[in-house]
């Protein structure tokens, strides 16, 4: 029955309006943010850009005005070890990301979106990245950030509780109502690739930059990460690799007793690209 001049409106609908403000309210924001990203001089000039999750993509690019490089900074692909060798080999002129965490210098670093126009087409920058065999790369972020077994979970508990209360109810409907690395990859074919920066095809942030100058591979950072380093800044001392971020998931070690076929198959249909383009055997998990 509708409401009367004067009526109160009673307060389980005065709640559920404040929800669907709030609800509104989050989205206009991410909408007039991805819109803010697309306006700027970087990506204004790269229409190509404009139908990728830019606003997820975006805080994944790292640019040093000082030592002229950029890091197209992939997750689960020694992202933390890399910003952490970077930051303490090369530093930077700002105080606040000498004295700041790993994590912290993360989101402190200039990004694509910042850029003035003077820098967007990134003359004089040097490129680079560092990818990882997808099959692996894909199961240490199921584990990091879902994971199914109860010691993971109670290590990193707030990671695990977020992210399953973000998706875990889609990735246990596909999977017998439970988080599993199976629904989790079911998932990823019907869309969930896109949802996350942590587990978005490596093809994505490749797309980002016109040109890379090296693309290092996890499999060899030791060897890749010093001579990047060198190449950066080639007066500098010898440059140390340093060990950064969560506890290890042994990804690597776990991988041919978690792919199942249906799982090796859905990871190769969503990952495709990085097979090919990145030129990881499909198989070699």
């Amino acid at each position: 029955m509708p409401l009367g001049q004067g009526d109160a409106y009673p307060a389980e609908c005065l709640a559920l309006h404040g929800v669907a403000a709030d609800v509104v309210g989050t989205k206009f924001r991410r909408l007039a943010a991805e819109l803010g990203l697309r306006l700027s001089p970087y990506y204004v000039r790269r229409p190509r850009l404009w139908p990728a999750p830019v606003r997820e993509l975006d805080p994944r690019t790292a640019v040093s005005r000082r030592w002229r490089y950029v890091y197209l900074r992939v997750p689960k692909a020694a992202n933390s070890s890399v910003v952490m060798s970077l930051t303490e080999h090369l530093p930077e002129d700002d105080p606040a990301m000498k004295e700041a965490r790993h994590t912290v210098r993360k989101v402190a670093m200039t990004s694509f979106g910042e850029l003035a126009p003077a820098e967007a087409d990134l003359a004089g920058f040097f490129v680079f990245t560092f990818v990882r065999n997808p099959y692996h790369r894909v199961l240490s972020a199921f584990l990091d950030k879902l994971g199914e077994e109860p010691s993971l979970i109670e290590a990193s508990e707030s990671t695990h509780v977020r992210y399953r209360r973000f998706h875990g109810r889609e990735i246990a409907a596909l999977d017998g109502g439970r988080v599993t690395f199976l629904g989790f990859c079911r998932w990823l074919a019907r869309g969930g690739e896109r949802v996350n920066a942590h587990w978005m095809a490596q093809s994505r942030f490749l797309d980002l930059a016109d040109r890379i100058d090296v693309i290092g591979r996890v499999e060899r950072i030791d060897e890749d990460l010093p001579a990047i380093l060198r190449q950066i800044a080639p007066d500098r001392p010898p440059p140390v690799v340093r060990r950064a971020g969560p506890p290890p998931r042994q990804a690597t070690m776990r991988a041919r007793d978690a792919y199942t076929p249906e799982c090796r198959r859905l990871v190769e249909q969503v990952y495709a690209a990085d097979f090919r383009r990145l030129g990881y055997a499909l198989g070699d998990i």
